[in-house]
């Protein structure tokens, strides 16, 4: 879960040696995040050839599609809002992928 003090405490670790330590950044990438990222590009590409998708650029959609949930665990773990309680991890997994998939909607639909 995002909100465990374990993880809270390992997000704000990884933030901080990343920053201070491009090496640390550039190794924790190729094991994670860089992964992802090439896997959901890929994806995505996929998706926008076969009409699923309307055709943007696969790493902007793929920015479109994680941007809002990095937005959720940063102001609800890093910089909490006053409406951090309201709103739960799954909420805002279902808000984020609704509205991703209605904007990613072929122009023809």
């Amino acid at each position: 879960a995002t909100d465990s003090p374990q993880t809270v405490a390992m997000m704000r670790l990884i933030a901080g040696e990343s920053i201070r330590h491009p090496g640390v950044a550039e190794m924790l990438n190729r094991l994670g995040p860089g992964r992802g990222f090439a896997f959901m590009r890929s994806y995505m590409e996929r998706q926008m050839e076969i009409g699923t998708l309307r055709r943007i650029e696969p790493g902007a959609a793929v920015r479109c599609f994680v941007g809002p949930l990095l937005a959720f665990i940063m102001t609800k773990v890093i910089f909490p809002q006053p409406d951090t309680d309201l709103l739960s991890t799954e909420a805002m997994a279902v808000a984020a992928v609704d509205v991703f998939l209605r904007g990613m909607e072929p122009h023809d639909a």
